[in-house]
């Protein structure tokens, strides 16, 4: 079973991550699409164009059984399009999370974080409104977080001072769940946490879906698995422009992966 993530870049990682601890018996695949980076200031057509593609090479050139759209803006606007197109099972990290939010909620107010895109797309808001109309939901984009994250800065008075402003609507608001919808964002968990106080539920998109997926992995399953290969084939689209968080070895052991740069843009 071969699984494969695709994101704007390596903030994506957080995704992978859960799913390396869960299941390490598959082969994984990883394509982060640094040449386009970020995905959320970016029209929806562009982001479409781009995912479709990644998806087609992940499929088509390495042989994956499964893809997961590890960004969240991607999910928002490539995903339905994606299952259209394709035949392999796609994941992307709304629904289940949205799913999450609705069960844990006690007052009904839910927000989300996210970038531009994800959150002018409404895909999250859609998502938990269909599934419980009596669900208000509450949505701030906070597109300096995914800044902060490739800097390497996840602590200090700039990016708290960042995290209040971003966030004091929500506080107003009184939500007692919040989704955080960017692959970043769980690296400021911390902070995060901080500003919006205890009593607040933190969703990670990226731990729901991977036991999701684990979920139907299982109920299909019936080949004998085979060893993960000792490498993760990691594939980024201009390596001159990775975060300093991956460099400095604090997003993934790297003697774990096989890094190599593959434009597939033409």
């Amino acid at each position: 079973m071969k699984i494969a993530f695709l994101d704007s870049g390596v903030g994506g990682l957080t995704v992978a991550t859960e799913f390396f601890k869960i299941m390490p018996d598959k082969e994984y695949i990883y394509y982060g699409d640094t040449l386009h980076l970020p995905y959320g200031p970016r029209p929806s057509e562009e982001v479409k164009e781009f995912s479709l593609e990644i998806i087609d090479f992940l499929l088509n050139e390495k042989g994956a059984d499964i893809i997961v759209i590890a960004c969240n803006t991607a999910s928002a606007v490539a995903l339905n399009l994606a299952k259209n197109k394709f035949q392999k099972p796609i994941y992307g990290t709304i629904n289940s999370a949205s799913k999450k939010a609705i069960k844990v909620t006690k007052n009904k107010k839910v927000g989300i974080i996210g970038t531009e895109g994800t959150v002018k797309s409404k895909a999250y808001q859609n998502a938990i409104i269909d599934n419980d109309p009596n669900i208000s939901v509450y949505a701030e984009p906070c597109p300096k977080f995914v800044n902060f994250v490739e800097k390497g800065e996840l602590s200090g008075q700039s990016v708290y001072n960042y995290a209040q402003s971003c966030l004091e609507p929500l506080k107003r608001a009184k939500v007692d769940t919040l989704i955080l919808g960017c692959t970043h964002f769980p690296y400021l968990t911390d902070i995060i946490g901080d500003v919006m106080g205890q009593e607040v539920n933190l969703i990670n998109p990226a731990f729901v879906l991977a036991r999701t997926v684990k979920n139907n992995i299982e109920k299909i399953e019936n080949e004998k698995e085979i060893v993960k290969k000792e490498k993760i084939d990691f594939m980024v689209s201009d390596i001159g422009n990775i975060s300093k968080l991956f460099w400095n070895g604090k997003l993934i052991d790297k003697n774990l992966i096989s890094l190599s740069e593959v434009n597939i843009f033409g």
